[in-house]
């Protein structure tokens, strides 16, 4: 399989800005995400407060022309607004629910398993699942996952968000698009794989 460049560009792109961002003194990291929390569902640079968390140190090949961000700066901004909700009410230094290795459909995985009754929880998971992986545009794709995230927060299930980051950009083509659904849904049906591997908080 051929990599992608520019999708593994993304991953650690985003890895570096969530690393920075939880490499400051505890009040800066709270003030920081709560700012990026009330970018949720904007677009990338509507914002001078995401500015820097965003932009700063971003190579220019990623950089949007003609005033429309690019696909890559969709996919930073989108991964790091929803990480900032994801991990609202924790603190990320004791409970960081950023974690290595996680994909979104092995997050949903969990979260079925994490209920009372599995089977019924499998058929409300993945009405809501299906409708993240059947997203035709970065717009609904966003929105799902706005609708999402808070699921997993509720369960404590942590997410690789470099990773859903890769996954965003690599959505907004039909290729990428196909690569991805095909990994999600694996990943969401392979519950004894997903009982035997380990992860940790990034």
């Amino acid at each position: 399989m051929k990599k992608n460049t520019r999708a593994d560009a993304v991953y650690a792109e985003t890895a570096k800005r969530l690393h920075r961002l939880l490499s400051t003194d505890p009040s800066t990291i709270k003030a920081n995400l709560a700012e990026l929390r009330r970018g949720i569902g904007g677009t990338p640079g509507d914002d001078p407060r995401l500015w820097g968390m965003v932009f700063d140190g971003i190579p220019e090949a990623m950089l949007g022309k003609n005033g429309r961000p690019s696909k890559e700066e969709w996919a930073i901004c989108n991964a790091l607004t929803l990480y900032a909700v994801h991990q609202q009410g924790n603190d990320p230094l004791k409970k960081n629910m950023n974690m290595k290795g996680v994909s979104l459909g092995r997050a949903a995985c969990r979260l079925v398993y994490a209920g009372e009754n599995p089977e019924e929880e499998r058929d409300r998971i993945s009405r809501r699942f299906n409708q993240i992986a059947l997203a035709e545009d970065i717009e609904a794709l966003t929105y799902y996952l706005r609708t999402f995230i808070p699921i997993l927060r509720g369960k404590d299930i942590g997410l690789d968000y470099p990773m859903l980051a890769q996954d965003i950009y690599l959505c907004q083509s039909e290729s990428g698009r196909s690569s991805v659904r095909l990994r999600w849904g694996q990943d969401y049906y392979s519950v004894n794989q997903d009982k035997e591997e380990n992860y940790e908080q990034q």
